[in-house]
């Protein structure tokens, strides 16, 4: 979760920097903790490092732009549902993280479930103009090296089916076992840490994999030990 939710953080830094509102609901984290993170990759400091004024300069640019639901812990369908319409209706937001799925109260293995509960986001965009960010899981891999695809998604396969993008995202494990070695492979140890892999583009001709590289800060660069501020 971490992972996927450090990626998509960066994403929503992005859109922030071009402008749009964001709203991000991380059920699973505290807000303080949300925020701390995204300050690293905005300034490209790890949190160890960080100083008042990055502090101040984050929370100067993002005033306005950024708001966190404070609330940890499951909630309704309904209630996601209703604050999707809430944060776009009356705050003007253009981008919602809802992270993740596991949080919705959906029972595993409903199916039937899932599917409304896509159909009844979608109907949401489409009526609203809002971006929803939905994170899921992946199923269980027998071989946790091998690449994953929207087909390896956890739960009904309407998920995918509905949605208007698809991003599957994938640690190299491989190459982090590499790297506790006593005598590493140097050449996997220059492979890339992460890979996003587009798996479905309902508006644009593109599909593909983009390998990324992990610094301390938090973020994902195209370049191994390059990072800067973001924002």
């Amino acid at each position: 979760m971490l992972f996927r939710s450090l990626m998509l953080n960066q994403v929503m830094i992005g859109v922030m920097r071009q402008g749009a509102k964001v709203a991000i609901a991380s059920l699973e984290l505290k807000p303080e903790e949300t925020i701390v993170r995204m300050i690293c990759q905005a300034s490209g400091i790890e949190k160890e490092s960080l100083l008042p004024l990055a502090v101040d300069q984050f929370f100067d640019k993002a005033e306005g732009g950024l708001f966190i639901y404070t609330e940890i812990g499951d909630m309704t369908p309904k209630r996601v549902k209703a604050m999707a319409r809430y944060v776009r209706q009356e705050l003007g937001v253009d981008h919602l993280v809802i992270d993740s799925l596991m949080k919705c109260g959906i029972l595993e293995a409903d199916y039937a479930g899932e599917k409304t509960f896509a159909n009844s986001v979608q109907n949401i965009c489409k009526d609203t103009g809002l971006h929803i960010h939905l994170v899921t899981h992946a199923k269980k891999q027998k071989n946790e090296y091998e690449n994953i695809g929207k087909f390896d998604i956890s739960g009904s396969a309407m998920l995918s089916n509905v949605a208007d993008n698809v991003f599957t995202v994938r640690r190299n494990k491989k190459k982090e076992l590499e790297a506790r070695m006593s005598e590493p492979d140097e050449l996997i140890l220059k492979q890339c840490d992460a890979f996003i892999n587009c798996d479905k583009q309902r508006h644009g001709n593109w599909e593909g994999v983009i390998g990324l590289y992990w610094h301390e800060s938090g973020q994902y660069t195209r370049q191994q030990g390059r990072h800067m501020p973001l924002w």
